[in-house]
């Protein structure tokens, strides 16, 4: 068991993200848990986060390298795709689910089988053939399962700015990349509206902004985030695409300065940002 391990993680999650304080109805298409029946499969499709591990493997683990963290998990799309440790190290896959048994097919060429041991609205438990280990995992997630799977910020077409480029790009590319990374913010928040939260966590994402009521502020160079940086092929093309994004930031946008919930505040904003890059 890593009961313990996980759970400080947990705590430390929580307590760095209480600071932290959306497109139309089409954006997110969340399943109201009340017209879900408690045992309906369709709970499968969801952000599940592994909160401890009979017999883990490394990804299965909170970890913290270099101040680049990792918090294991796993989502499971409408549309078959597959995404593992959505808030760490990505990795794209497809899956088959036939009753309680899951094949999953991933890009990198793995494979792995999963049996759902119990699943509710909120709790999972599944049991994973990888690499000839077998691993238990207790997973949790918030009770509202995605119908669609292109309004989902985990899809993997809104993730490939989080993949490093094996070359430097040019000007055009590194901007394309930001775009990238705009579009996913605006559909995060967006999904955050629709779930009606007050409150994001955002550790483990990629991000280089900073967030205020009333305001989008970009992070000075010396406190990038580091697996922001990570997104790009070096360290002063993640500095073009920072100033990129400050510069954006210098135009005029249209704030909703009688919304309360900065949530939904800034979602139209970040719309607005993109669509100026």
């Amino acid at each position: 068991m890593v009961r313990c391990l996980i759970f400080f993680a947990h705590l430390l999650v929580l307590s760095s993200c209480n600071m932290q304080r959306q497109r139309d109805k089409k954006v997110s298409d969340l399943t109201p848990a009340e017209h879900i029946p408690a045992n309906s499969p369709a709970y499968l499709f969801q952000n599940w986060e592994i909160t401890d591990a009979d017999h883990p493997m490394v990804k299965d683990v909170f970890s913290n390298n270099d101040s680049i963290y990792n918090f294991p998990g796993l989502v499971f799309l409408k549309d078959s795709n597959l995404v593992e440790n959505p808030k760490g190290i990505l990795r794209f896959g497809k899956f088959t689910l036939s009753e309680k048994k899951i094949r999953a097919t991933f890009a990198d060429g793995g494979t792995a089988a999963y049996l759902i041991k119990s699943l509710s609205p909120v709790e999972m438990q599944l049991q994973r053939s990888e690499k000839g280990a077998q691993t238990l995992l207790y997973l949790k997630a918030d009770g509202k399962p995605f119908t669609e799977a292109k309004t989902n910020p985990f899809e993997p077409s809104l993730n490939s700015w989080r993949t490093r480029p094996k070359k430097p790009e040019s000007k055009e590319e590194i901007k394309e990349r930001v775009k990238q990374y705009v579009e996913f913010y605006s559909v995060f928040f967006d999904d955050h509206v629709q779930r009606e939260a007050t409150e994001i966590n955002f550790q483990g994402y990629p991000c280089c902004f900073k967030w205020y009521h009333g305001g989008i502020y970009v992070q000075a160079e010396g406190k990038l985030d580091k697996k922001f940086i990570s997104c790009f092929y070096s360290k002063p093309q993640a500095f073009e695409a920072r100033q990129m994004l400050e510069d954006a930031l210098a135009k005029k946008y249209t704030w909703d300065t009688s919304e309360s919930n900065w949530i939904k505040q800034t979602a139209p904003v970040l719309k607005q940002i993109h669509d100026q890059l």
